[in-house]
C-alpha cells in the first residue's frame, strides 16, 4: 500500500530538494508539493485525511498563518496524518512545543541530511503502516469471518493470533463455532503448523468429551475450523463462582479422564489442560478443547528435543514440561491434578511467574496442600501432582481405578 506524503514550504526550490530525495530513498512514497504562497492557508474543511504524512515548514510566508498554527489545524482533524516539522534552525524549546501540539518529529533545515529526512520519514511510514495494519487488524476481528453458509453470529473469543466466532449454518439451520487465524499470521510458519496440526490430530476422533472438529479450510484472508459450539460456558466460569460440589468436581474429573483416556488411546497428549480449555456442551457434560500445541507421542519427544522450549501454561505444567524433557501420559496427569485441586478449593496451589518457580514450589512441601476441610481428598493430590512422576498414577485408567477404590462415594452411576 502506498504511503502519501504532503511537502508544504514557501519555497519551490526547497520543495522540489525534498520530493526528490524522498522520491530516491522510498520507494513506496506517493508525494505531493503544496505552495502556501499561492494556494494560502488551507480552509477549515480541508482533507488532511488524504495524507498520511505532512512535511511542514514552520515558516509559509508572509500573511499566510504561522508552522504552529498550521500545526494546531492539522491536529484537530480526526485521525490526522503525521507531521515533521522543518524549522530554520534547532530551538528546542519550540521543537517541544511543537510535539505537544502532535508533531511526530522536529528537523532543522540549517543541518538537514538526506540521511535525517529519510530516517525519520521512514520511521514515520514503518509505524504508519503498523498501526493501520492493527486498525485493520481490529476491523476485520470484529466484523468476523465472511464465508459462504454461515452467517456470523458474535465474537466469542479472541487473542493476538486467532478468534472465535459463534455462527449459524446455512445447512442445518445449527450453530457452530469458527476459529479463525488471519492473514496477517499466515507467513508465520509455527502459527499456522500448530493450527493445521490441531485439525490433523483431533478431527477423526468422535468421544462425548472431545469438541469435535468438523471442517478445516483456507481462503486468502485466513485458515479456519469449523467445530461445535459448545454453549455451557467454561469450567474457568464455574471455578470462578466457586460453588462446584464434592460429587461435581469428580463428576468433572472423570469426565475429563475419559476424554482424556481416548487421547491417549489414539497416542495424543493434551500438553495444555487447565480450566479454560474445559467446555461444557450442557450443564454437565463437558468437553476438552483446544489442542494447538498437542501432540503425538511419537513426535513430541523428538519435538521438545530438537526446541528446548517449553510448551503449555505455566500454573498446569509439570515439572517435566518446564524443563522440556521426555513426556508421556503422566503430564495430563499432573494438569488435571492441579485443575482438580483449584476446584476444590477455588484457587491454584501457586502462582509460577516463570518456569522456574515451578520447579521451586514443587519444593516446598505446603504447596499443595489442600485446607483441613478438604484433607480427605489430599491422598487423590498426592497422587496427581507428584513431583517425581515414578510416584505418580501412570494413566487413566489407573487415575480412574484409584477413584473407584477410594472415593466411590461421590461417583454417580455414569462412572
Amino acid at each position: 500500500m502506498k504511503f502519501r506524503v504532503l511537502v508544504i514550504d514557501p519555497v519551490e526550490k526547497i520543495r522540489l530538494q525534498l520530493l526528490n530525495l524522498l522520491k530516491q530513498d522510498i520507494s513506496e512514497l506517493v508525494l505531493y508539493s503544496y505552495d502556501p504562497i499561492t494556494r494560502g492557508q488551507p480552509s477549515a474543511n480541508f482533507n488532511w485525511l488524504t495524507y498520511d504524512l505532512v512535511i511542514l515548514s514552520s515558516y509559509l510566508g508572509k500573511d499566510n498563518g504561522t508552522g504552529l498554527e498550521w500545526l494546531q489545524a492539522i491536529k484537530s482533524a480526526e485521525g490526522s496524518p503525521g507531521v515533521i516539522m522543518l524549522c530554520a534552525k534547532k530551538d528546542e524549546g519550540l521543537d517541544e512545543t511543537y510535539k505537544e501540539i502532535g508533531a511526530d518529529e522536529c528537523l532543522a533545515k540549517e543541518k538537514l541530511t538526506r540521511r535525517m529526512l529519510t530516517s525519520a520519514v521512514s520511521y514515520i511510514v514503518k509505524f504508519n503502516q503498523l498501526t493501520r495494519s492493527r486498525k485493520e487488524s481490529e476491523h476485520r476481528k470484529a466484523r468476523g469471518p465472511e464465508l459462504p453458509g454461515y452467517k456470523v453470529g458474535k465474537v466469542l473469543n479472541t487473542t493476538d493470533v486467532s478468534s472465535l466466532y459463534l455462527v449459524n449454518s446455512e445447512a442445518d439451520n445449527k450453530p457452530y463455532v469458527i476459529k479463525t487465524l488471519f492473514s496477517e499470521w499466515l507467513d508465520d510458519d509455527s502459527l499456522v503448523e500448530r493450527f493445521v496440526n490441531e485439525y490433523e490430530l483431533i478431527h477423526a476422533i468422535d468421544h462425548p468429551n472431545v469438541v469435535k472438529l468438523h471442517q478445516l479450510g483456507f481462503t486468502e484472508e485466513f485458515i479456519y475450523i469449523i467445530m461445535d459450539y459448545l454453549p455451557g460456558g467454561s469450567l474457568y466460569e464455574r471455578i470462578q463462582q466457586w460453588n462446584i460440589k464434592y460429587a461435581q468436581a469428580f463428576r468433572y474429573l472423570w469426565q475429563m479422564s475419559e476424554g482424556l483416556a481416548c487421547l491417549h488411546k489414539q497416542g495424543i497428549l493434551h500438553r495444555d489442560l487447565k480450566p479454560s480449555n474445559v467446555m461444557f456442551r450442557n450443564a454437565d457434560q463437558l468437553m476438552l478443547i483446544d489442542f494447538g500445541i498437542s501432540k503425538h507421542l511419537g513426535n513430541i519427544n523428538e519435538d521438545m528435543t530438537q526446541s528446548n522450549v517449553e510448551m503449555g501454561t505455566l500454573p498446569y505444567m509439570s515439572p517435566e514440561a518446564v524443563t522440556a524433557t521426555e513426556l508421556d501420559e503422566r503430564s495430563d496427569v499432573y494438569s488435571m491434578g492441579i485443575i482438580f485441586f483449584e476446584m476444590l478449593s477455588g484457587k491454584k496451589p501457586f502462582r509460577p511467574l516463570a518456569p522456574i518457580d515451578v520447579l521451586k514450589y514443587h519444593r516446598k512441601e505446603e504447596s499443595f496442600i489442600l485446607g483441613e476441610n478438604l484433607k480427605q481428598f489430599q491422598p487423590l493430590i498426592d497422587e496427581m501432582v507428584a513431583t517425581d512422576r515414578e510416584n505418580r498414577l501412570s494413566d487413566m485408567a489407573n487415575l480412574q481405578a484409584y477413584i473407584k477404590e477410594h472415593y466411590s462415594q461421590y461417583l454417580d452411576d455414569d462412572c
